[in-house]
C-alpha cells in the first residue's frame, strides 16, 4: 500500500472519529431533561444568546435541539386536536409563510407583520393599532380540505415565536388585573370564585377585581393543561406545546422573544420571507416582568403543580426556572 494511500485511510479514520464524538456529545447534550427542583440555572440547552453565531445557526441549533426533545414527546393528535391546532396557525399565501400566535409573545406585532405581509397596511404603527384577535387574517382551517392544509404545512415557511413559560404567565396575571374589559372581568370574577372554593369561604376583603397572584396561580394550576378540554383552554395561558405543537407541525425558525439576539433573529427572518425591506419589527420584550417578584408569593407546592402544568413547554424550549428560595413554604 502506497504512502499516500496510507494517509488518506489515517485522515478517513480520524473524521470518523471525530464526527463519531460529536455524535455522541450531541446525543448526551440535548438528551438533558429538566427536574422539577428548584433551580435558578440555565437549563443544559444550546447557547441561543451568543452572539458569535449568526442568525441562520441559532436557529438550525434551536430546531434541531427542538426536534431531538420531540422524540420523547410526540404524539398522536386526534381529529379534534389537529383542528384546533391547525385553527390556530394563521397563512399569508402571498410570501408562503405560517405563524403561529402564542398570546403574551409579542402576538400584536406579529399579527402586524401578518397583516402588512397580506398587504392590508404599509406601515407597522397602523397595522398595530388596528389588530384585533385575528381579524383579516387567514387561518389554516379556512382551506377545508385536509390535503390542502398539509400541502402548505410541508411546503411553506413556518415560524414559531416563544417566551419563559412563567414570565408569559406573569404577564398574564398582570393584564388581567390591569385590564378593564367585560371578558377580562368574567375571568377574573371565575378565578376569585375558584379561589374561593378551594378556601372553603369567600374572602368578603377580596373581591373579584383584587385578583391574587396565587389566585390566579391556583386556577390555572388546576385548567391549564388539560389535552381533553383543549377548546375550553384560554388562549392566554394555554401551554405554547399545545397551542402551536412543534412536536407534530415541523416549524422552520423558532424566535427566542426574550433573547439579546432576538432583534438580529426577526431581521433575519424577515429578509428571508421577504418582508417588504422597509418593514421593521421595533422589539420590546413582551410585557417585562420581574416574575420573582410576583412568584414569591406562592407557595412552593402552587409552584410545583405551575411548573407541572408548563412542563413541556420546559422540556421542549429549555428556557430559564425560577429562583425558589424566594417562595413561601406554607401550602
Amino acid at each position: 500500500m502506497g504512502q499516500q494511500s496510507r494517509l488518506g485511510i489515517v485522515l478517513l479514520l480520524g473524521v470518523c472519529s471525530t464526527v463519531a464524538c460529536v455524535v455522541v456529545f450531541a446525543t448526551v447534550y440535548f438528551s438533558a431533561r429538566p427536574a422539577l427542583i428548584p433551580s435558578h440555572a440555565r437549563l443544559p440547552y444550546y447557547h441561543l444568546e451568543d452572539h458569535s453565531l449568526t442568525p441562520l445557526e441559532r436557529f438550525k441549533f434551536t430546531k434541531a435541539a427542538i426536534h431531538n426533545r420531540c422524540e420523547t414527546l410526540r404524539q398522536n393528535l386526534t381529529k379534534q386536536q389537529r383542528h384546533d391546532l391547525y385553527n390556530n396557525l394563521v397563512v399569508d399565501e402571498r410570501h408562503k409563510v405560517v405563524y403561529c400566535p402564542i398570546w403574551k409573545v409579542g402576538t400584536s406585532s406579529w399579527r402586524a407583520v401578518m397583516l402588512i405581509l397580506k398587504g392590508l397596511f404599509t406601515d407597522m404603527n397602523t397595522a398595530v393599532s388596528q389588530v384585533k384577535s385575528l381579524r383579516g387574517l387567514t387561518r389554516l382551517t379556512s382551506y377545508k380540505k385536509l390535503s390542502k392544509m398539509e400541502s402548505i404545512l410541508k411546503n411553506y415557511t413556518k415560524f414559531l415565536p416563544y417566551r419563559e413559560p412563567l414570565n408569559r404567565f406573569t404577564a398574564d396575571y398582570l393584564m388581567f388585573r390591569k385590564a378593564d374589559r367585560g371578558l377580562y372581568n368574567r375571568i377574573c370574577r371565575k378565578v376569585v370564585a375558584y379561589a374561593d372554593s378551594v378556601r372553603g369561604h369567600a374572602d368578603p376583603l377580596h373581591p373579584w377585581n383584587n385578583m391574587s397572584i396565587r389566585d390566579f396561580g391556583e386556577f390555572v394550576s388546576r385548567h391549564g393543561n388539560d389535552t381533553n378540554k383543549l377548546r375550553e383552554l384560554n388562549k392566554h395561558w394555554i401551554p405554547m406545546n399545545l397551542a402551536c405543537d412543534p412536536c407534530n407541525v415541523n416549524y422552520d425558525y423558532y424566535i427566542d422573544m426574550e433573547s439579546p439576539t432576538v432583534n438580529d433573529d426577526i431581521a433575519y427572518l424577515l429578509t428571508t420571507i421577504g418582508a417588504p425591506e422597509w418593514l421593521q419589527m421595533p422589539h420590546q420584550n413582551p410585557t417585562r416582568v420581574d416574575k420573582d417578584t410576583f412568584l414569591s408569593q406562592l407557595p412552593k407546592a402552587l409552584y410545583q403543580r405551575l411548573l407541572s402544568v408548563y412542563h413541556n413547554d420546559y422540556e421542549i424550549f429549555g428556557q430559564v426556572r425560577g429562583d425558589w428560595s424566594r417562595l413561601s413554604d406554607s401550602v
